[in-house]
């Protein structure tokens, strides 16, 4: 998100959220055209730190390389990769780059940049290369594909619909099983008009090729937007919001009378929650993947939770110390208990809405479910409450200093019905 300068002693700001391998090309895109357009004499970065969160500082020199073409080989020096990018961008640009790097330098800041390839991260193969299914190519295959992925995205940034239509089909035939080649090709194909038969072709297409690697799912929704009577082949505002990039259509409740509360509208707009509300339900239900485990020092556990402590943690970043036992559970069984509780499988007084993923150091959580826990359903819970282990004050500490963060994963809103002495009220 750029904001744009207001005021006589302004700046401008980039901000990027969550960067990862999959996003990070994108980012580089965006941070090179922000500094070409304001041409800043200083760059001040701010954000988490690597003590803090484990592989920023990777992310960051990743996004730099990538932003300006810099090039980590062994056989090209710092200053090399410098020059051979610098033809990229304006000259004001370069010459901050080039104080950038020579700071860098000095600090050793950003270490991939400089050390040796037998003692750290290959920074030279694309990010976007270390997810799921990747291991059945050789680098320089992968290689071959971020260059052409990253050339549609170029062309289609320029409008020039046609020439990312071919790139983006050679991305899908160098690498078929990877669902976002197809998405991102789906979008381009609206862009030139196509009609939503040949779009959904090439969706399909992809559904036939990833049945082993995530993101299907949203080549599932995108077949569902295109099959809406809303769609227009004339536009891929629809496949924007699948793809959770660009502007999107204002969210439209499945279900009569019910609305979204204001943080739900702004993830389904954002891309970070998806509508799966089936037709016929009595509640809208939003979801969203869990955090992939690519750190084996960081483990996620799973809180279902109320509107009244979700509230709490949106508005403070902590949670609140009202709940007796406040259970949380680990993983991927830990995640089912919890959407239990939304499921109607088991049940509370507290009427949860929404369940909550936490990612924090397996330090933490070691310590706190040393301190108890106790076996339900098939997981393993820890209570933060004073009827529990009281680990509340360590777990919301790494919250405040950002050792720990938070999403929210599943969401179902419905009509809670309240019986009191004059009858039923519903309250939505």
């Amino acid at each position: 998100m750029e904001i744009q300068p207001r005021g006589k002693h302004a700046r401008p700001v980039l901000v990027f959220w969550d960067v990862t391998e999959d996003t990070i090309d994108e980012f580089a895109i965006a941070f090179r055209a922000f500094v070409n357009k304001y041409r800043p004499e200083s760059l001040m970065f701010s954000g988490s730190v690597e003590k803090t969160w484990p592989g920023t500082e990777q992310l960051g020199a990743e996004l730099l390389r990538r932003a300006f073409g810099l090039d980590c080989e062994d056989n090209k020096s710092d200053e090399e990769s410098f020059v051979a990018s610098s033809c990229l961008l304006s000259d004001h640009a370069t010459e901050r780059v080039s104080h950038a790097m020579a700071a860098s330098k000095r600090t050793k800041r950003w270490r991939c940049l400089a050390s040796d390839a037998s003692t750290s991260p290959d920074v030279s193969k694309p990010m976007l290369d270390r997810h799921d299914c990747a291991s059945v190519y050789d680098t320089e295959q992968l290689t071959e594909w971020s260059s052409l992925a990253q050339q549609a995205q170029v062309a289609a940034k320029a409008k020039d619909w046609q020439r990312a239509n071919e790139l983006a089909a050679k991305a899908c035939s160098a690498r078929p099983d990877w669902a976002r080649n197809y998405l991102f090709h789906a979008k381009i194909l609206s862009r030139l008009g196509c009609h939503k038969n040949e779009v959904a072709a090439i969706l399909r297409k992809g559904l036939d090729m990833c049945t082993v690697c995530s993101d299907g799912s949203l080549l599932e929704e995108a077949l569902r937007s295109i099959a809406s009577p809303s769609f227009s082949s004339s536009g891929s505002a629809d496949l924007h919001a699948v793809e959770g990039k660009g502007e999107q259509l204002p969210f439209r409740s499945k279900v009569k009378g019910l609305k979204l509360l204001p943080h739900e509208r702004e993830l389904i707009e954002a891309g970070e929650l998806v509508d799966v509300t089936h037709d016929g339900s009595s509640s809208i239900w939003l979801f969203a993947e869990s955090t992939p485990a690519t750190d084996e020092m960081l483990t996620t556990v799973y809180r279902p939770m109320g509107d009244i402590e979700f509230a709490h943690l949106l508005a403070h970043g902590v949670l609140p110390d009202t709940q007796p036992y406040q259970t949380i559970v680990e993983g991927i069984g830990g995640r089912a208990y919890a959407e239990k509780y939304l499921r109607g499988h088991k049940s509370v007084d507290s009427s949860p809405t929404t369940v909550v993923e936490f990612v924090l150091p397996c330090a933490l959580k070691e310590k706190l479910f040393t301190m108890q826990s106790k076996i339900e359903d098939g997981a393993i819970s820890h209570g933060l409450g004073d009827k529990g282990g009281k680990g509340l004050p360590f777990f919301n500490s790494a919250l405040q200093n950002g050792q720990a963060t938070w999403r929210i994963v599943l969401v179902k809103r419905f009509t809670v019905k309240n019986i009191g002495a004059f009858g039923t009220k519903k309250q939505k």
